[in-house]
């Protein structure tokens, strides 16, 4: 399964990417912070961007 970058979720989400490293940080969003030997990435399931945007809609 192909995982979305921060910027990609972003985008369907209609954020800028900062906020969605706020969301995987809170716990709100879920995704997997993987270390990497250029620095940390997050790797996030389109399922899971899904279903934030559709808690986001009935709040």
């Amino acid at each position: 399964m192909p995982y979305l970058t921060t910027k990609q979720a972003a985008d369907i989400l209609g954020v800028n990417a900062s906020r969605v490293r706020q969301l995987l940080l809170s716990g709100k969003l879920h995704g997997e912070r993987m270390d990497t030997p250029r620095g940390a990435v997050w790797q996030i399931r389109r399922e899971d961007v899904e279903a934030y945007q559709q808690t986001r809609r009935s709040s």
